[in-house]
């Protein structure tokens, strides 16, 4: 067995090495053996937009005076590399195994977290975790290796090298029958109860009878520069308050404190260690957090803490836990016990101990492997199996060769070969009988794997149950719509560096798909042999698709592990192609070609009516071409203006395949039928009255495949004046569903979000093909309105995302088919019925994420008034004031009427009316400002706004007009 000698730890950022270099001191002085280097990137201090990296030059003289601080890492050539957090690994490369120590005790919604995100920590081969607590959530979704060793920077608490309270004072020149109180935030904006404190902590450090009270600050490493200094002022011109180092070690501050307040940061958890009292600050931007999420760590345990919400709340519950710190003991003890294993001292050895026996740990699933013989000779086939072993270490595989044996060709004792001159159904079948393992896996021998491919590929019958088969993703278009998603405009890629950019940014991304057709995939043989089985007679190409097909038929899905990238060892541009004869070997078997006609995308469109329209739209489908594949069905709902001819002459002339009804069957019922037709692995509903814009299609589809647990993709809808229609579907205070932002521009940085909502609009919705199918479809109980919303809210219910997509942009003539609104009211009543207990009144989050104050003026039966105050720049605004600064009034006119759309729904479009009027006037276009001021009236209608009109009216001559006007201005007055 390789015995691994070389161990790197890698110190992406600065508050990384107290995790890491304690770890590295065990190793030099308990376990001999192993090589030891410390790496790290270039140095960059935080900012406020940017995290900083690396170490700086005294961090790294001190560490080179211990151990090897090497900058190729490459050359160093590590057995194993140490990080402390996984997103390290987004930078390493050829860095052996990785091991995760991780940094913190909570998860920011990206650790310790039941989200999909957390499945990136798969990348790891071992992960060491502070409490059983973590374990648990992890295991949910990680299945590599995860050690229980307690908190590492739990030993500076406890434990024979613990700071004590006496250093602490000693460090800091405190007297020693002195309060102190440990002020720890952390810095994301949204969380940190920085901006809600700033300098007023110190006013809680002071003199009284009963001693003095320190006030001591410890800011995260991340914090922007502009708190770093106002704290250090504030600790300058105050002696009682103290500022620590950003290096500083924490663990000395906390051993001496008696009460810390903090926010979200990993420190106050670290704090209940300690069985203190602890004062939160609950920053109410907090859901505004990208991975904000309630039932994460940090918000379970916050009932053994004192939260408030502002700083009057703050000083009076740091008064009072100091006159009790006893209170809340017992809850904290109780998740300290969950969260920190040992509070020993000895955190440390176990994580060292754990990652020296790395290389004996085994990874519990076994594999069997098929190998499909393509190559060369007998040292091929040696190497070949050296390579498979090696990219898959810790892991118990048995190999199974299928084709042509090269001469003399020397397998391990554990592997062995059928030959055959030609490898059909037949022979994968009795490949599929021999293994002895559960999984089995097939991988074509020409292809170039990642590591860890087994794992990553076995990880998904984990994640998805009804998972039959997960294969490899290979060059093609689904990947190159994946790396435009992950890496817009960046050229091309090589294929080695595609497979790094894939591993390590799509890790748990995968998503269900149509047809197995990648010669590297991983079934389990209890599936394999309640299927049909490969069928014998054809080659094993077509014998592999036609299995996917039988089990897709059976219910289970066909999985696309988009982390695992396999391609060519020879650089050709096709996986899968025929494997043809080696010099000195007869043919290795008759197969197929891998290229494949059946499209990627089904665009579905519902027809009753509207011939003009729909010829339109099938019109722009066609002249904005995709460079994926796709097919149009038309389902033609008994239309009586001609569109039953003209959509028949198209289908005759292969534009379009066509599902011909006799009488009208609704939306739903005709989206299900052209599901049911469709060959794609997408499938798109547009409606006939829309127009495609360029890119539409490809937007869809990289985002919908950016991540497996989207379910529906919307567009951004555009009324034909181009303003918006729809940016994604909210509930407003009557659990209404309704399209947020309507009439907004498009260019609107509120309507420029990509995320997610309840629902979206079927008006331009793409779906995997898969998850329709999983759904049921539409439900055909609602006529023409709400099935969208209904099949959306089922899609969430199973865990799915409704996702908008601003980057495909559709117009939409909205609701130009015949009896439209014909049964809302029932629809509505229905949906009520069955959603009414779960649906969310969401509107407002959205305005107040987007920055908008939202106010409802007034309701009416055909809809209400509303004024939303925007406090987004409108930069055609600005710009048009520019413009008319420098004399350019013709184009400051033209550049206000986009001000004036930006402010839908906001009082300052009266602002940039008046403003429009008075540069038509300069434009001496007197007829155009009488109209904007006409406008102004009918949004405020203030004396001063008539007053304006009635002198427009006269410079044009219409004195009497004029004259009523002011008539009529007296009498408001």
């Amino acid at each position: 067995m390789h015995k691994i000698s070389r161990i790197l730890f890698f110190v992406e950022r600065n508050l990384h090495l107290p995790f890491l270099e304690p770890i590295h001191d065990y190793f030099q002085q308990h376990i001999p053996g192993f090589q030891l280097a410390f790496a790290s990137p270039a140095y960059m201090e935080s900012t406020k937009d940017a995290p900083g990296r690396g170490l700086d030059e005294r961090a790294i003289h001190r560490l080179s005076a211990k151990a090897d601080y090497i900058t190729n890492i490459r050359a160093f050539n590590p057995d194993i590399t140490v990080v402390a957090d996984i997103g390290a690994a987004y930078i390493l490369r050829d860095c052996g195994r990785i091991v995760n120590v991780g940094h913190g005790m909570i998860s920011k919604g990206c650790f310790y977290t039941h989200r999909p995100i957390v499945r990136r920590e798969n990348m790891a081969d071992l992960i060491c975790v502070p409490g059983s607590w973590h374990k648990e959530i992890l295991a949910k979704n990680v299945f590599c290796p995860i050690e229980v060793t307690g908190f590492i920077k739990s030993d500076g608490l406890f434990g024979p090298t613990a700071s004590t309270r006496e250093q602490f004072y000693r460090d800091m020149t405190i007297p020693n029958d002195a309060r102190i109180l440990l002020f720890a935030p952390t810095y994301n904006e949204e969380l940190s109860a920085i901006p809600h404190v700033q300098e007023q902590i110190a006013e809680l450090a002071r003199a009284e009878a009963d001693g003095e009270t320190h006030v001591v600050v410890k800011l995260h490493g991340m914090t922007d520069r502009k708190w770093i200094e106002l704290y250090e002022n504030l600790a300058a011109h105050h002696s009682q308050v103290h500022f620590l180092p950003v290096d500083y070690d924490l663990a000395r501050a906390m051993t001496a404190a008696d009460l810390m307040i903090s926010d979200v940061s990993s420190a106050f958890v670290e704090f209940m260690l300690l069985d203190r009292p602890i004062v939160l600050f609950d920053n109410p931007r907090k859901a505004e957090f990208m991975h904000y999420d309630p039932q994460d760590l940090e918000y379970q345990v916050r009932d053994a803490c004192i939260v408030v919400s502002s700083w009057e709340e703050m000083r009076e519950a740091v008064l009072a836990e100091l006159r009790t710190p006893d209170r809340l003991s017992t809850l904290r003890q109780e998740y300290a016990r969950r969260m920190c294993h040992g509070r020993d001292g000895r955190s440390v050895e176990r994580a060292a101990l754990g990652i020296a026996r790395l290389s004996q740990g085994r990874y519990p699933v076994r594999f069997s492997i098929v190998i499909l013989w393509g190559r060369g000779g007998q040292g091929d086939v040696a190497d070949f199996a050296v390579d498979v072993r090696r990219k898959n270490p810790g892991v118990d595989l048995e190999l199974i060769f299928v084709g042509l044996r090269p001469e003399n060709a020397v397998l391990e004792a554990s592997d062995r070969w059928i030959a055959c001159e030609h490898v059909t159904g037949h022979v994968l079948d009795r490949a599929v009988g021999a293994a002895r393992h559960e999984h089995v896996a097939f991988l074509d021998s020409r292809l170039v794997t990642p590591l860890g491919w087994l794992r990553q590929l076995a990880n998904y019958f984990q994640w998805e149950p009804t998972t039959g088969v997960v294969q490899a993703i290979a060059p093609g278009l689904e990947q190159r719509a994946l790396l435009e998603h992950l890496l817009p405009d960046s050229g091309r890629k090589s294929d080695s560096d595609v497979a790094f950019i894939f591993h390590r940014f799509l890790q748990g991304g995968g998503m269900a798909v149509g047809e197995l057709d990648t010669p590297c995939f991983l079934l389990r043989k209890q599936v394999y042999n309640q299927s049909k089985g490969f069928p014998a007679d054809l080659g094993w190409q077509k014998s592999i698709r036609i299995l996917g097909l039988d089990l897709r038929r059976n219910g289970m899905l066909l999985r696309r592990a988009v982390e695992t990238f396999v391609y060519p060892a020879d650089g050709s541009a096709s996986v899968g192609k025929e494997i043809r004869n080696t010099p000195g070997t007869q043919p290795a078997g008759s197969v197929e070609s891998a290229s494949c006609k059946i499209p990627k995308v089904s665009i579905i469109i519902p027809v009753f009516n509207n011939k003009e329209l729909t010829k339109e739209c099938i019109k722009s489908i066609q002249e904005n071409i995709s460079n994926i594949p796709f097919e149009i069905i038309a389902v033609n709902n008994g239309s009586t203006d001609g569109a039953a001819g003209m959509l028949k002459r198209m289908q005759q002339g292969k534009t379009l395949r066509l599902i011909a009804n006799q009488e009208n069957l609704g939306f739903a019922k005709a989206c299900n039928q052209g599901a049911a037709e469709a060959c794609g692995d997408f499938l798109v509903f547009l409606n006939n009255d829309t127009r495609v814009t360029p890119g539409w299609l490809n937007a869809l589809v990289a985002c919908a495949s950016s991540g497996s647990d989207i379910g529906a993709v919307g567009a951004q809808l555009l009324f034909e004046d181009g303003l918006v229609q729809h940016a994604g579907v909210v509930f407003d205070h009557k659990l209404k569903p309704v399209h947020i932002y309507k009439f907004f521009h498009p260019r609107h940085p509120a309507v420029q979000k990509q995320r997610e909502f309840q629902a979206v609009s079927a008006a331009c919705m793409l779906v995997k093909r898969a998850v329709f199918a999983q759904a049921g479809g539409f439900d055909e109980q609602y006529v023409n309105g709400y099935e969208d919303v209904d099949f959306c809210l089922r899609l969430r219910r199973d865990g799915y995302k409704a996702i908008y997509c601003p980057k495909s942009v559709v117009i939409h003539l909205e609701s130009k088919t015949p009896g439209r609104f014909d049964a809302m009211n029932a629809n509505r009543t229905l949906l009520m019925q069955r959603w009414g207990e779960v649906l969310r009144h969401d509107e407002l989050e959205y305005y107040r994420e987007d920055g908008i104050r939202y106010n409802l003026m007034q309701e009416h039966e055909h809809g209400h008034v509303c004024v939303m105050h925007d406090s987004n720049e409108n930069p055609y605004w600005k710009r048009a004031r520019t413009l008319a600064e420098r004399g350019d009034n013709r184009q400051a006119v033209n550049t206000l009427h986009q001000a004036f759309r930006f402010y839908a729904f906001d009082p300052r479009k009266v602002v940039v009316l008046k403003e429009m009027a008075t540069l038509y006037e300069r434009l001496g276009m007197q007829s155009d400002a009488e109209h904007c001021l006409r406008g102004v009236i009918e949004l405020e209608p203030h004396p001063d706004h008539y007053l304006l009109l009635g002198r427009a009216i006269k410079r044009q001559g219409r004195v009497g007009e004029a004259a009523a006007i002011m008539k009529q201005l007296g009498k408001m007055s």
